[in-house]
This record gives C-alpha cells, sequence and structure tokens, in this order.
C-alpha cells in the first residue's frame, strides 16, 4: 500500500475513521458517544482522544464549529 499510495495502511484507516467519524458528527448529527459506538469505539473518551489527534479538535467542537457555518 505505502509504495501505491504513499501512505501506511494505518494511515489509510485512521484517515477513512476520521472521514466518517465527521460525516456521522455533521450530516447524522450524532452525539459524540453514539459516534464512538457505530464506529466501534470501547469508550467516548477514546473517540475524543482519537478524534483530537485526527482533526486536531475534539467532536464535540468539531460539530460546533460546522453547525455555525
Amino acid at each position: 500500500m505505502l509504495q501505491a499510495t504513499g501512505r501506511t495502511a494505518k494511515a489509510y484507516i485512521v484517515e477513512r475513521i476520521a472521514l466518517e467519524a465527521t460525516r456521522l458528527l455533521a450530516h447524522d448529527r450524532l452525539t459524540a458517544a453514539r459516534c464512538a459506538d457505530v464506529l466501534g469505539f470501547t469508550d467516548a473518551s477514546n473517540f475524543s482522544v482519537f478524534s483530537r489527534k485526527a482533526t486536531g479538535m475534539r467532536p464535540g467542537t468539531w460539530q460546533a464549529t460546522v453547525a455555525a457555518e
């Protein structure tokens, strides 16, 4: 995968999960806890850490920013 895309498999998976998370938060308006559940995280706290690393914001902050636009 690295040769074909320039990204590792893990980077691709993280990007895909982050994309799905932002879609669920923006379009389906799921709570962070529900989004964590849908995406298979063990709890909302783990999802919040993942989201902050992937997008630079906590899920609720990201969702509020999108809603304000």
